[in-house]
């Protein structure tokens, strides 16, 4: 199957959800979630993330979804092939002027909330607890080339932007763990009939 049809199939799966009676319950009651190829919950399905979407020209629709990880739940930009890369989306913050220091990312205040998630390459990170206050000076982006990065080049793959004023945001420091141990076997599909495992 080509990845075009592959494309198809997600989003008429989500037009399906829609034009069904809404896309955020399923026949007995429970919000839809996403499966991997072997029939396991990648997560809730949250919504397709339309405005990623046509950022990132992908030629299917990208969803988010709500997952379990260690301690949280994060939310997870995934395509029909597997999760897709936030590293633009989600930027690192730090007190600092020139992203040195402890890496943070924004987080709600109250640890039950859910935290977004930044998928780099092989990896993927979140805010580890609940956030409070810090002073932000900078932020980073990571890129996979030099040549990704319009401001300042710190590290191999961290762009750090200055930022002209510091702005105080609920962040915490960041954690994280490889894409391989959540053991997500594409492609995804959304499953409107049955709650999570």
């Amino acid at each position: 199957m080509t990845s075009r049809h592959l494309g198809l199939r997600i989003f008429f799966a989500v037009a399906a959800a829609v034009a069904l009676g809404g896309s955020r319950v399923s026949a007995d009651g429970s919000p839809p979630v996403v499966r991997d190829a072997l029939g396991e919950t990648v997560g809730t399905y949250l919504g397709e993330a339309t405005e990623v979407t046509s950022v990132y020209g992908a030629s299917a629709p990208l969803v988010w979804v709500a997952r379990p990880v260690p301690g949280t739940e994060v939310r997870l930009l995934v395509g029909e092939e597997g999760p897709w890369d936030t590293k633009s989306i989600e930027p690192l913050l730090y007190e600092s002027e020139d992203c040195t220091g402890l890496p943070l990312l924004e987080s709600p205040a109250k640890a039950d909330e859910m935290r977004s998630a930044v998928i780099f390459g092989t990896d993927v990170f979140w805010p580890e607890q609940a956030g409070t206050g810090y002073v932000i000076r900078s932020a980073a982006t990571l890129v996979r080339a030099a040549s990704d990065c319009a401001d300042t080049l710190v590290a191999a793959q961290v762009c750090c932007e200055r930022l002209a004023k510091a702005e105080t945001k609920l962040a915490a420091p960041v954690t994280g763990v490889s894409l391989a141990s959540l053991r997500l076997s594409p492609p995804f599909r959304i499953d409107r009939d049955t709650a999570t495992n």
